[in-house]
């Protein structure tokens, strides 16, 4: 896949999609922590999703998981990661708990 545009990529975008499309069976899931919001912020460089959570004692917590396309990388070329597999990685995301 060639891709044009990194900021967002199309494919940071639709895994932010499909991911907050899942947000139910998510919840499904969750033991004793409620989905409260699920909130794209596709529009960013790099696109965020950002779940609001309420835990059995009603506190809330922020999951942010941030989408980063990397161009052409594959796995080989990553730190501490499994070279010997070489499947191409085009796309990571990172979770920041707040």
């Amino acid at each position: 896949m060639k891709t044009r545009e990194y900021n967002p990529s199309p494919l940071e975008v639709t895994f932010i999609n499909i991911i907050h499309d899942l947000q139910d069976e998510i919840q499904e899931r969750l033991q004793g922590v409620t989905v409260v919001e699920a909130t794209k912020k596709d529009h960013l460089d790099n696109p965020q999703l950002v779940f609001t959570l309420m835990d059995q004692d009603g506190d809330e917590h922020e999951l942010v998981m941030e989408f980063i396309q990397r161009p052409d990388v594959s796995l080989g070329s990553l730190n501490g990661s499994p070279a010997q597999q070489g499947v191409p990685m085009n796309l990571s995301f990172n979770l920041h708990p707040r």
